[in-house]
């Protein structure tokens, strides 16, 4: 499945790829780059996520940076478990979604 970006402008939602692994990331990242170009508020709906590795969070980290760096904002939706924990362990989540709860990790057996 493709990122989509809807054409209109005015809803700046990406809503982020099933799969969003290196192959995905790319698409996605050239979607990002077209946004840029039309606006600065960009809300990824990771809502289909169910599949997520580092290459997906390296593209969600980058466009939250550049788009912070031009008074913009990334503002992630539709969270997960799979995107939650992936984010979490990258230690990222708080940085991306700060209303996002952190995952519980198992403690040491006993």
């Amino acid at each position: 499945m493709q990122p989509s970006l809807p054409s209109h402008t005015a809803s700046r939602v990406l809503k982020a790829p099933a799969v969003f692994d290196l192959d995905s990331a790319v698409e996605v990242l050239d979607e990002i780059h077209g946004f840029l170009a039309r606006g600065r508020h960009l809300v990824v709906d990771l809502s289909a996520v169910e599949y997520m590795n580092q290459a997906a969070v390296t593209v969600l980290l980058w466009a939250y940076r550049r788009l912070g760096a031009e008074e913009g904002s990334l503002t992630l939706t539709g969270l997960t478990p799979q995107a939650r924990s992936v984010l979490s362990v990258s230690g990222v989540l708080k940085e991306l979604a700060p209303d996002a709860e952190i995952p519980r990790q198992p403690g040491p057996s006993r």
